[in-house]
């Protein structure tokens, strides 16, 4: 993921960052006032909307000429309520589990106002459990591993809602009584459990359920200790997020009016809001994924559609299987887009974006994107690992893009680039933009970092790859002016005292949100140059198609990356890096 420092004017980041640093908690006019001061040189102050952190409440953010990110209608738009999801994955024929009264009027056909009335009562008392359970804060201990998601969602962003049903294919590793995955901001309406192999399934009451609100996790209570593969099923309903966290709404005008479209941002910890999930890194599974939408809407995601059904105003498609992934790289989109075509090394690629747009200002991100998706397989040492990768344009992201795996996701102006109207810098924030995203098809996506004290091995990498990228295929661009401005930012929070190691021990998830920053992104890009010419660049490359090789499909921790570039180099220091 680009945060969005990563595609600002990087000779100002340091100017921010000492700002943002030293003048405590941040308002709208303290910014106002630092610009003025001259604190933060030449940049145009932009009231745009950036959550901090997963719960706060939103918060401005500076983007140095840039548009922007949320429009309002997006963040005010009304609450409404989910429903009972329907035409899903067939649940086992088990006796439903008692209901609560709330929970009966959501099912039911009464007035709107009553259902709202009721789901915010779920909400509320979503927590009344307290118990004992054995996972504290920091990564789940690996007690029962999913293999396979089936999903299946109906998507409602009109009435800012969807529904979902789905089967999560796992092994438990120990006996246990129960499970304890990822969940937040849903309601769990029904739960199957069933052993592998027997053909009746075990149901179990959501009131029953154990919430931890503070880690978004809920524990699942299964009855008798149980260990061996096993299938879990569960239907949910939901509001979409305003905050462009998860599955959110999304907001464009087309000829005049506004409309609604789903859009999802699952890094790091929100993959969980669309769906009970084992919503960490190391819990690289496999996914089947049919949405159902408005038949208007393209509906994309990760991998080629297998099948599209239009029934009426609604459209099911259903997508091909996806390899196996860490679960915050599963994405989707559902709106009006249109899209400029082309095709590399028998990858089909598309830049989707806004219909009176895309065509026109589409132009250099394809052309880069090929260039780009050729030398990625070259320098990696493994050709694209997908059938296919999208790259859409969206009105509102609160980052710079998303690296989801085959369909990444970007902000408007980190995508889109108009020859008669755009400059040189915006010409230099595309191309990064897209060369960093798309080196992520293989040093984040294919293989993961174990934890999120690993990020930097994910952005770090991303951020140096972009560099030599454009370098490679646009000289004149002088991306390494760039580069040494954002080193030299780094190089300022470096020297304060309140200052972090690139890698650094997180645990909850404000404190991995937390590092999403310049050390990891630039001092950890300066860290891989100096290592690059150290080593030398054939060698560099040799250790990191290595890494490549060892580790695709799979997770791995700094210590791997060192051990391959100590392999490639003959030089067992490298090895003691970490």
């Amino acid at each position: 993921m680009l945060a969005d420092t990563d595609m600002l004017n990087k000779s100002a980041i340091a100017s921010v960052l000492a700002v943002l640093l030293t003048a405590g908690p941040l308002t709208r006019d303290a910014f106002a006032q630092a610009v003025i001061r001259g604190q933060i040189p030449s940049m145009t102050l932009t009231p745009v909307v950036a959550p901090v952190g997963r719960d706060t409440a939103l918060a401005p953010a500076s983007v140095l000429g840039v548009s922007a990110a949320l429009p309002v209608s997006a963040v005010l738009a009304p609450a409404v309520v989910p429903v009972a999801v329907q035409d899903a994955p067939q649940s086992p024929t088990v006796a439903a589990p008692a209901k609560t009264a709330a929970l009966d009027v959501i099912q039911s056909d009464v007035a709107p106002e009553k259902k709202l009335s009721a789901l915010n009562e779920t909400f509320d008392n979503q927590t009344p459990i307290e118990a004992e359970t054995d996972v504290d804060a920091g990564p789940l201990p690996h007690i029962a591993e999913p293999s396979l998601y089936r999903i299946s969602a109906k998507l409602y962003p009109d009435e800012g809602r969807f529904t979902a049903a789905g089967h999560i294919r796992l092994t438990m590793k120990e006996r246990r009584a129960s499970i304890t995955l990822h969940a937040d901001d849903m309601e769990i309406t029904k739960i199957v459990f069933r052993p592998r192999g027997e053909k009746t399934g075990t149901s179990i009451d959501p009131k029953t359920l154990v919430w931890d609100a503070e880690q978004g996790r809920v524990t699942i209570p299964i009855g008798s200790k149980y260990e061996g593969k096993a299938d879990l099923y569960l239907e949910i309903a939901a509001k979409l997020n305003t905050q462009g966290a998860g599955a959110y709404l999304s907001r464009d005008s087309y000829k005049g009016k506004m409309e609604n479209y789903d859009v999802t941002q699952f890094e790091s910890t929100d993959a969980r809001r669309f769906f009970p999930m084992f919503d960490e890194p190391s819990y690289k599974a496999k996914f089947d994924l049919t949405l159902d939408a408005p038949a208007w809407h393209t509906v994309l995601s990760n991998m080629p559609a297998k099948r599209e059904t239009t029934v009426g105003d609604r459209k099911i498609v259903e997508f091909q299987r996806t390899p196996k992934m860490s679960s915050y790289l599963l994405a989707f989109v559902s709106g009006r887009y249109d899209y400029i075509a082309g095709k590399i090394d028998g990858v089909p690629v598309r830049v989707y974006g806004h219909p009176d747009r895309v065509r026109r200002q589409g132009r250099l991100a394809l052309q880069s994107l090929k260039k780009f998706i050729r030398w990625g397989g070259e320098y990696f040492g493994k050709r694209f690992p997908l059938p296919k990768h999208d790259v859409v344009a969206v009105a509102d992201f609160t980052a710079g893009a998303m690296e989801n795996w085959g369909m990444n996701i970007f902000r408007e102006e980190s995508l889109l680039y108009d020859p008669r109207r755009s400059g040189a810098q915006a010409k230099e924030v595309v191309l990064q933009v897209v060369s960093h995203e798309t080196a992520h098809s293989w040093f984040g996506d294919l293989v993961t970092m174990s934890w999120w004290d690993g990020l930097w091995l994910n952005e770090a990498f991303a951020n140096y790859m972009e560099s030599k990228a454009v370098d490679r295929f646009y000289p004149k661009v002088g991306i390494w002016k760039s580069v040494e401005a954002g080193k030299q930012g780094a190089m300022r929070v470096d020297a304060l005292v309140e200052t972090r190691g690139v890698q650094t021990p997180v645990k909850t998830e404000a404190e991995i949100d937390a590092i999403f920053d310049t050390i990891t992104y630039e001092k950890g890009g300066a860290i891989l140059h100096m290592l690059d010419h150290y080593l030398t660049e054939p060698v560099f490359q040799k250790g990191v198609q290595l890494y490549i090789k060892r580790h695709a499909y799979k997770n791995a921790a700094p210590e791997d990356l060192w051990k391959a570039l100590a392999d490639a180099s003959r030089d067992p220091r490298i090895a003691e890096i970490g």
